[in-house]
């Protein structure tokens, strides 16, 4: 096992996305796979230089919104928690 030190305020952001059950591990591994999402489709979209500029775009911004998406209604819900405490 490794330790990391992190920021208080980078903390604050990682334990309001924790599920119960999950470890800090869970939420990173989570984040890490979301994001190499977003790169894998990043990738493919930039492989595909028929299309224009607007269409890959859009298709971007469709994949990291999906993506993104449960992650910011996790950190509302955790946001939640904390303010009802």
């Amino acid at each position: 096992m490794t330790t990391i030190h992190i920021k208080p305020d980078t903390w604050k952001k990682l334990i309001v996305l924790k599920e119960p059950g999950e470890s800090m591990d869970d939420v990173i591994q989570k984040l890490l796979s979301i994001l190499n999402d977003i790169r894998d489709s990043h990738d493919k979209l930039i492989d595909s230089d028929s299309r224009s500029f607007d269409e890959v775009l859009d298709e971007f911004c469709s994949i990291a919104n999906e993506e993104i998406e449960p992650v910011v209604l996790k950190s509302k819900r955790g946001f939640q928690k904390q303010i009802s405490r």
